[in-house]
């Protein structure tokens, strides 16, 4: 998708130029505005560059998108798109100004302090408690597989790219994923992987044997993701 493609799509939704963005497989902290993308990918030398608007980032499946880094606009094209989405929403912008800041202004002197999180749990702290207690009422041996916690994960595929998102409240230490049965095609991601973030692996970098995934076989027909401490998450491809 190009520059000019995403601003329309902005201009149609009323959507601010807010971005998350994943280049050659490392995610961004914070969103970006897209100008600022593309001055990223210029300094990075990018070759692959995704981005995901910040109004879609908790949706199940956060709808990804390959941006082109070749499709950059200069300024003058910038400000007349931006001109013209500011001339169609102007009108609504000047007559609700008085009530957003009204409300905006009441709600951070009345809304109260919310709660400190509690502090996330060591999965394997948790799987060695219930074990501990198993014991002390003098049951039976137990799996300690099936008392780990479920893995919180959302994967999908598109074109030769497996997309692997993060959905629990806690930081991965790392990831493998397989493809097609516990005895097909793997690729290992040892970096740690943030609550909420999304890595992507193309398919051609999931080995067995030493052989990468077939080039005629389009798409995977299921998938093992194994994260250390989470029972292993499988699913089939639909």
């Amino acid at each position: 998708m190009t520059e000019k493609e995403l601003r329309i799509w902005m201009r149609r939704e009323k959507a601010e130029d807010a971005w998350w963005v994943s280049i050659d497989g490392q995610a961004c902290d914070e969103p970006m505005r897209l100008s600022s993308v593309f001055r990223r990918i210029r300094n990075q030398e990018a070759r692959e560059v995704l981005v995901l608007h910040d109004s879609q980032k908790d949706a199940k499946d956060p709808p990804w998108v390959l941006l082109d880094p070749n499709s950059e606009l200069n300024e003058d094209t910038r400000r007349e798109l931006s001109k013209r989405q500011r001339i169609s929403v102007g009108l609504v912008a000047q007559l609700l100004l008085l009530l957003i800041i009204g409300g905006a202004a009441l709600y951070f002197i009345l809304r109260p302090e919310p709660p400190p999180p509690p502090p996330p749990t060591d999965p394997l702290e948790r799987v060695f408690e219930q074990m501990d207690s198993v014991e002390a009422e003098g049951g039976a041996e137990v799996d300690p597989e099936k008392l780990l916690p479920e893995l919180r994960v959302a994967v999908a595929s598109s074109g030769r790219i497996v997309y692997i998102s993060n959905l629990s409240d806690v930081t991965w230490p790392s990831c493998e994923i397989i493809l097609d049965g516990p005895d097909g095609y793997r690729s290992s991601w040892k970096a740690p992987i943030a609550n909420h973030q999304t890595i992507h692996r193309p398919l051609r970098e999931f080995l067995r044997d030493g052989e990468a995934f077939p080039r005629e076989a389009q798409t995977p027909k299921s998938v093992t993701v194994l994260v250390p401490g989470y029972r292993p998450w499988e699913d089939d491809f639909r």
